[in-house]
């Protein structure tokens, strides 16, 4: 919108512009002021920043430029395009023409350095600009507060990059803040260019408080705006800069001037702002999620009563405000009575409030009993307090639940124990009477017949098979082969990257499954893998583990969801389930 005004102010400055000429030629009483023609260089700070652009323009007043020079910069660098314009002023029948060039450069390091002088040919004579001094600083020597005034000479119109905090830890969210301070009469503000934020994991702010606000700065009032927002998560330790950001406004031009042309459009630079990470404080304890920040949660039971046939469903709802993508899933301790699997994500959501940004996990446990009696969990979420710089455990109510045997409990000294051989003795008395079988015709017409059977039988296994010949139950060696890699991928996890592993082990239990239940891989659903696996008898809890296996896996694949620290655990879970399983379908 301010863009299409500007353009609009162009266009009537230069319907002026004619209206102005055509005034000196009919009015004799203007006289034109361009006797003593003038050249010189402008910049528009004293001091600056290292990454931060400024302004240097070099303008011809009273006459006409044939040709202009500029000086070589060879101490910094273009950040912007080269501006020309042109203007002409009528102010008590005096007439002045005006003509500038600004460029618009960045320093890349601290120091004192000097910009030479341009030139420009008026009517065949050259006239040269003064050479102008800069002094850059580096970041960390401007860094002396939340709120600097800038180091040019007008500090009517500036833009500050806020940040919340000086300081922080990593995983923490911060925010910084483009902010405009003005005592001018302005006209719009356009965003030109943000910082990159490298370092950070960073989130755009759709909702934050835009009003415009009065704050005293120096014994001087300011109108302050806040134009953008951005969260922001420090990924590494140490100092981060965070470099300029550029907007352009249109600043109205007191007396005739600004009559004739309108706003005048600026081109107004944030200083870089620099950031102390701090790393979290040791020792971190071993049930620590990855947290920083505030934190809550809530967890239920799906029942309190059930049987070793059955599960243990916990629903667990988290809430904090630091960076999602290094929050782990809580570990809940069972006792040794139970085993619990790794959960499953049900739902996640990253939202923002006019404040921050905010991540939530709904997530689901399942636990498995396998002794009966009263049996108890104390659930626990570990978390690093940015307030209280410390690290917190927030403690859930106790879930209480009695186990019963099912029919397919057996006791653990049972599964256990090795059943004894039964050794019977035969009578002494016994061999008397069996000798006189022995000499019965019968016992030989019998055994002959036996022996005949015997070769009939191994003939038959010499010729082959006939092609209506039933198959193997399964290919015992395809499922042999398919926990033989699930074995090995236990035992090299280390060193190998998340995205590997999981498309590997999610490889081999489907090798593994397929082979076992003899299924085609468009057959492997989860409809059809429970339909299966309850053909072969197996419990639903067994079931539920193998598909939390494969769900966990395909997560990592497809979703990106793969995490380092877990890779050891699902392996090891993925050994046992499938163990279990061979168990339960012999």
């Amino acid at each position: 919108m301010s863009g299409n005004v500007l353009a609009l102010q162009n266009v009537i400055s230069n319907t002026f512009l004619v209206w102005g000429i055509t005034a000196l030629l009919l009015c004799p009483t203007i006289t034109l002021g361009g006797q003593n023609p003038t050249f010189v260089a402008n910049i528009d700070v004293r001091e600056v920043v290292v990454g931060s652009p400024f302004e240097v323009t070099f303008t011809l007043t009273d006459a006409e430029s044939q040709r202009f020079t500029p000086p070589s910069f060879r101490d910094f660098k273009s950040a912007g395009s080269v501006s020309e314009s042109r203007g002409m002023t009528v102010i008590k029948g005096r007439t002045s023409l005006k003509q500038s060039w600004s460029y618009v450069l960045e320093a890349s390091r601290a120091g004192t350095f000097s910009i030479g002088s341009a030139a420009v040919l008026v009517n065949g004579r050259t006239y040269q600009t003064a050479p102008l001094t800069v002094k850059v600083l580096s970041p960390a020597a401007s860094s002396k507060g939340a709120v600097a005034l800038p180091p040019g000479r007008d500090d009517a119109v500036f833009v500050v990059g806020e940040l919340s905090t000086q300081k922080c830890y990593l995983g923490q969210q911060l925010t910084w803040r483009l902010v405009l301070y003005n005592r001018a009469a302005i006209e719009g503000a356009d965003l030109i260019a943000l910082p990159d934020f490298e370092g950070f994991f960073s989130r755009e702010k759709k909702r934050f408080d835009s009003r415009t606000q009065t704050r005293t700065l120096r014994g001087k009032k300011y109108a302050v705006t806040t134009l953008h927002e951005e969260s922001l998560f420090p990924q590494s330790v140490g100092e981060i800069t965070i470099g300029a950001a550029q907007i352009r406004v249109g600043i109205e031009q007191p007396g005739a001037s600004g009559f004739l042309f309108g706003p005048k459009p600026v081109t107004l630079s944030t200083q870089p702002v620099t950031l102390k990470v701090s790393a979290l404080p040791e020792p971190v304890p071993m049930n620590f999620t990855g947290g920083v920040g505030n934190y809550t949660w809530d967890i239920t039971a799906d029942t309190n009563a059930l049987s070793t046939d059955d599960a243990l469903t916990l629903t667990v709802t988290l809430k904090g405000n630091g960076d999602s993508r290094r929050f782990a899933p809580p570990k809940i301790a069972v006792p040794a009575t139970c085993e619990i699997f790794e959960p499953r994500i049900l739902e996640e959501e990253e939202y923002e409030n006019e404040i921050e940004t905010v991540h939530t996990k709904r997530l689901e446990y399942v636990v498995l009993p396998k002794e009966p009696g009263a049996q108890e969990l104390l659930p626990q979420l570990t978390y690093f307090d940015v307030d209280s710089n410390k690290y917190c455990t927030l403690n859930a109510a106790p879930i209480r639940f009695n186990v019963v045997a099912g029919k397919n409990y057996r006791p653990a000294n049972a599964r256990d124990s090795i059943p004894t051989p039964i050794i019977t003795t035969v009578p002494v008395g016994i061999w008397e009477k069996m000798g006189n079988y022995f000499s019965a015709p019968v016992f030989w017409a019998i055994l002959v017949l036996t022996l005949i059977a015997i070769a009939m039988y191994m003939l038959s296994k010499r010729l082959p098979n006939k092609p209506d010949e039933k198959p193997a139950k399964y290919p015992t060696d395809q499922v042999s082969s398919a926990r033989q890699r699930l074995n090995d991928l236990t035992t090299r996890w280390q060193g190998v990257a998340p995205e590997k592993f999981y498309n590997d082990l999610l490889k081999s239990l489907q090798s593994y499954i397929a082979a076992r239940l003899e299924l085609s891989p468009a057959q492997l659903n989860q409809h059809v893998l429970r339909a299966k696996l309850a053909e072969r008898n197996v419990t639903p809890i067994r079931v539920q583990a193998f598909l939390s296996i494969l769900q966990t896996c395909e997560q990592a694949v497809f979703s990106g969801q793969s995490d380092a620290s877990k890779m050891e655990s699902d392996g090891r879970a993925a050994v046992v389930v499938v163990q279990e399983l061979e168990k339960e379908m012999l």
